[in-house]
Parts: C-alpha cells; sequence; structure tokens
C-alpha cells in the first residue's frame, strides 16, 4: 500500500508526455542553464523507470532514488516536485516557442 503520492499534475505531466519529449526534458534539465538543481534530473529518471502502482508514485521511494542516504525530508521533496513542475512547463514553452519560429 501506497501512504504518499506525488502531485496529480506532476503524475498527469508524466502520463501526456511521450517517451521523445521525456528524453528531451532530460537533456534540458541536465543543462546547468536551464536548471541548477541536480536533483531534479534524479526525480525526473525515477518517474521515468518507476511505473506507478496504483496509479500514484511513493515519495519516499523517490526520494531515496534521489538521495539515497538522507532522510525524507517532506518540505524539501514538496519543493522539488514544484521546481520539476516548473521546468517541466518552461520545457514545453521553451519547445514551442523553438520549433513555431
Amino acid at each position: 500500500m501506497i501512504d504518499a503520492s506525488f502531485s496529480t499534475r506532476l503524475q498527469e505531466q508524466y502520463r501526456i508526455l511521450s517517451e521523445e519529449e521525456k528524453r528531451e526534458l532530460s537533456r534540458y534539465l541536465s543543462s546547468a542553464y536551464f536548471n541548477r538543481d541536480a536533483a531534479l534530473c534524479g526525480l525526473h529518471t525515477y518517474l521515468c523507470k518507476e511505473q506507478p502502482e496504483e496509479e500514484r508514485y511513493n515519495n519516499k521511494l523517490a526520494w531515496k532514488h534521489v538521495f539515497a542516504k538522507a532522510p525524507y525530508n517532506e518540505k524539501r521533496f514538496r519543493y522539488m516536485v514544484s521546481d520539476l513542475l516548473a521546468g517541466i512547463e518552461e520545457f514545453i514553452y521553451t519547445r514551442y516557442a523553438l520549433t513555431n519560429k
């Protein structure tokens, strides 16, 4: 049983993104120009590899994937989810702006 779930918006984004878009998002998040938090790349990798059970991801498993030895920090995790959502939105906007000149 999963006791905690991710943001519904984040789950929906990962359902909507195609595999190609997820690969491009990975490149985008890997760029120090667009993303200054390496933890977001780890969270993105987890979300791309993990298939959620019961339509949900597990916060603590995701945290462990990103920060193997650090104790779970709910507040920091929520900030990471929020930052990843903002990064996805910026990626979508940037991709749209570059392809629709």
